[in-house]
């Protein structure tokens, strides 16, 4: 987690600066913070982002790691791109690009 808040200040100021490349991609999967904690950060970065009308920032994250209130929540807000149930076979992989 101490990697993606130094990535994740690294985008804001870029869009403070508005200079660089302007999005950020993180693969969230692979740390398991408090659930609250989790929420609250992707809140404060698109309402940071929103808020500037500048940048993007996309992350993947295990649906448990989320409450489902705050799912429904993105998902009518149509934040969410993709959802996949990871199954054991691993046959459901995704990569999403969009131009």
């Amino acid at each position: 987690m101490k990697i993606n808040m130094f990535d994740i200040s690294l985008l804001l100021n870029r869009v403070i600066q508005k200079q660089g490349l302007p999005f950020l991609f993180h693969d969230g999967s692979y740390s398991k913070p408090a659930q609250n904690n989790k929420e609250q950060l992707l809140r404060i970065v698109d309402d940071y982002l929103k808020q500037h009308q500048y940048g993007q920032y996309f992350v993947t994250v295990n649906v448990e790691e989320l409450s489902k209130s705050f799912l429904e929540e993105e998902n009518t807000k149509k934040c969410i791109v993709a959802k996949l149930q990871r199954e054991s076979t691993n046959k459901d992989r995704f990569i999403g690009l969009k131009y």
